[in-house]
């Protein structure tokens, strides 16, 4: 029992067997069409359906929903996400039904109209069977899922025509391929299996080829978008370090020329520089305080802001907390803007690592000097800010420094635009820091990298470097691509199905053509059969009455009973015995072609002395030869051999041969009759020193009723049988005949036969 049989007897089987192939076709040809929107360029599932549907009968369409509602849950990413995602999905429920009704349809028009059923060498049988279960049902399952993913809102009306026409072709290119892979092994010889499979699976690896030649240069098109657009994104990033860079020269300039800097002061500096610089996110200026002074600044700094200000610190875990007992402090003595930013007044820098390393960099170098990037109380989930550092000096005394906080979540946003709209995602490091302190411009938990392709750069600002790695969105992608790649994968899939379709017609060729022929046969040998039994009972029907014409013309010649008159009556009873003799060998001519050509003359072979055979033959002639005083000669080797054949058939053969010599050789002309032997067989050659033929007419001779206007052999009264019969008597015999001429010279008539 065969593994389809076994499948066939447990219906559950045959539908879990069902969903298998049409979830695994469907992962294929995700795979084979490495992405392409909702529409798969390359779809076995397709085929898989129709040829499911075709062997196991309608039983299994749900099997077929089923199978298409997975493949298309699992493509839209819904059952690994939440499985409850599914039921709020309505329009995963209607996209499988197209292909449901597709498979029915397509199955139904095959039994129908008798698609299937034949064996795939008729040229018009196989096209309406391509057209029917291809371009025609195909346009079910594409226009049900446009129409679904219309109403549910998936996709602007413009794209989804796009889509349909794509996804109509690749079901109606899909389904020529792959079912011709999979009925071939039911329909053809093994030869013919081959050949298909062969040619089929090439012109689906071109498909595919162009498929992936497609992709690559819509991927390098992309990457080049992408390369543009970070470099843009680089470009407004040294805009901003110039401009915060220009701000510190500012600010260190306005507090070189006060010794004694006032908040109102530091407020009035800041209204216009924080103005026209957005992503900086304060302006302070930071002083030493040893540990004996701690008090007395803290009610300085308390008095001087209304408000009660202490020293104090963020933890390890970036909240704050009281200062640690220290021999100084650098803290925040003043900052803009203060209104928003009060609460970091009384803030010891010095107690965080990175900014500590930085003040002292620029203290030691008395340049300006950056942060990496570090965590603000105001978002401690990722470090959100770096600061510029100015050491300030009087004389060789230092006193503080000036600070500049760059926010850096504002400075990615301005770079990034809307955030509907971002092409990118960004992460930033500190080089010499390393990735554990990274800004995100993300939400790490809810976006997902893998598989987004991603471009680091290297960004140098003042003393830092900065790891910067831009990553693509799938809006990107979105705004980006293009339908070119699709077109020409489409184009691809178009040239395999052509392909499929050509190989089929043409490796059904050879059969076509021999059926054809054996219709043809059948239908001329019928004919000519037809023919030969005509003329055999028409020249019967004939010869009765001729023999009586002859027979009763003879006696009125002869006078047998007395006189007839008027000598013209005589004369006239001559001819008609005349004309009647040559309609019966006229007659006879045709009886004889009939009777070979219907297979109906029989041949009775038995040993015969050749020479006394021609001598015979001569003897009959001998009254045509003496009138016109010809002469004949006989050479034949010594000891000739006897030859097994039929006794009237060779001498109406020779008969014919030497008739023929001495009408067409002229008086006092030379006819020879000459024979050979081999070991194998016999040759007899008939020649003469007549006219001879043309060589353009010699091949028409031995055609049956072929009549030449002109030439001597061919225009005589006749049928034009003589040569004709000769000529299959001798094929009877196993033998053949050859004809040799030269104008004006002469004509060679071989008849070459088997000793035995």
């Amino acid at each position: 029992m065969s593994f389809i049989e076994t499948i066939k007897k447990n219906y559950f089987v045959i539908l879990f067997f069902t969903v298998f192939v049409y979830f695994i076709s469907g992962k294929i040809g995700f795979y084979l069409s490495a992405g392409s929107g909702f529409a798969a360029i390359i779809w076995p599932p397709a085929a898989m359906a129709i040829i499911l549907v075709y062997n196991f009968g309608y039983r299994v369409l749900p099997g077929v929903y089923i199978g298409a509602f997975l493949t298309a849950t699992v493509f839209f990413s819904t059952l690994t996400i939440d499985p409850e995602v599914i039921l709020q999905s309505s329009y995963l429920f209607f996209v499988p039904v197209g292909a449901t009704i597709q498979a029915y349809v397509a199955v139904w028009a095959m039994r129908k109209y008798n698609l299937f059923n034949h064996d795939f060498s008729d040229p018009i049988k196989i096209a309406k069977l391509y057209f029917v279960i291809g371009p025609l049902c195909s346009l079910i399952s594409a226009t049900v899922a446009s129409g679904v993913f219309w109403v549910f809102g998936l996709e602007s009306f413009n794209s989804l025509l796009e889509e349909w026409l794509i996804w109509w072709i690749a079901d109606s290119s899909s389904v020529i391929i792959f079912t011709t892979l999979v009925f071939g092994f039911i329909k053809f010889d093994y030869a013919r299996q081959r050949i298909v499979s062969i040619v089929i699976v090439f012109g689906l690896g071109i498909a595919f080829s162009i498929l992936l030649v497609g992709k690559s240069w819509e991927e390098e098109r992309l990457d080049l978008i992408f390369n543009q657009k970070v470099t843009a994104a680089l470009d407004t990033l040294n805009q901003f370090t110039t401009a915060h860079l220009s701000l510190e020269s500012n600010l260190k300039g306005f507090k070189g020329v006060r010794d004694n800097l006032t908040q109102q002061e530091l407020m009035n500096f800041s209204a216009i520089n924080l103005r026209q610089n957005g992503n900086v996110r304060s302006i302070a200026w930071i002083v030493n305080v040893a540990d004996n002074e701690k008090e007395t600044f803290e009610k300085d700094m308390s008095k001087m802001h209304g408000m009660d200000i202490k020293l104090w610190q963020t933890t390890a875990k970036h909240v704050r907390g009281s200062a640690m007992k220290a021999d100084n402090y650098t803290v925040v003595k003043l900052i803009e803007p203060f209104d928003r930013l009060s609460f970091v007044v009384g803030h010891v820098i010095s107690a965080d690592k990175i900014r500590s390393k930085a003040m002292r960099i620029a203290r030691e170098t008395g340049a300006a000097t950056l942060t990496a990037p570090v965590i603000l109380l105001s978002n401690p989930d990722m470090p959100s800010a770096a600061t510029i550092y100015s050491a300030h000096f009087d004389g060789d005394e230092f006193i503080g420094y000036t600070a500049i906080a760059i926010q850096i979540d504002n400075m990615v946003n301005e770079i990034l635009g809307n955030v509907d709209q971002r092409s990118f995602y960004v992460d930033l490091y500190d080089k010499e820091e390393g990735p554990e302190l990274t800004f995100r411009s993300y939400a790490k938990n809810d976006v997902d990298l893998n598989g987004l392709k991603a471009q680091s750069v290297e960004f140098e600002i003042l003393n830092r470097t900065w790891i910067i790695t831009f990553t693509r969105t799938s809006l990107f992608a979105d705004d980006n691509k293009t339908s070119q790649p699709l077109f020409i994968a489409i184009a691809g899939m178009i040239f395999a199905a052509l392909i499929t379709i050509g190989i089929v017609v043409l490796s059904g060729q050879r059969l076509f053509l021999e059926q054809l022929v054996l219709q043809r046969t059948i239908a001329l040998e019928k004919a000519n059969q037809a023919k030969s039994e005509f003329m055999a009972n028409m020249s019967h029907d004939l010869r009765t009455p001729l023999n009586a014409i002859i027979g009763f013309s003879e006696i009125m010649s002869k006078e047998m009973y007395g006189k007839l008159g008027s000598d013209k009556y005589k004369e006239y009873s001559k001819d008609i015995n005349h004309s009647s003799q040559y309609l019966l060998s006229l007659i006879n001519d045709i009886l004889d072609f009939s009777a070979i050509e219907a297979n109906k003359r029989s041949i009775d072979k038995e040993p015969l002395n050749v020479i006394n055979l021609i001598e015979e033959c001569l003897r009959s002639l001998s009254p045509l030869i003496e009138e016109k005083k010809q002469i004949t000669t006989i050479d034949f080797e010594p000891d000739f051999p006897e030859l097994l054949a039929d006794h009237r058939a060779m001498k109406q053969i020779f008969i014919n041969l030497l008739s023929n010599s001495i009408k067409f050789t002229p008086s006092g002309g030379l006819i020879k009759i000459s024979g050979k032997f081999s070991q194998n067989s016999i040759k007899i050659t008939v020649s003469d020193t007549g006219q001879g033929i043309e060589d353009k007419n010699i091949g028409m001779i031995l055609d049956p009723f072929t009549r030449v206007e002109n030439h001597p052999h061919l225009s005589q009264e006749g049928t034009g049988l003589g040569l004709a019969i000769v000529n299959s008597l001798v094929k009877l015999h196993g033998g053949n005949l050859s004809i040799k001429s030269q104008l004006m010279k002469g004509t060679k008539v071989i008849v070459k036969l088997p000793r035995s």
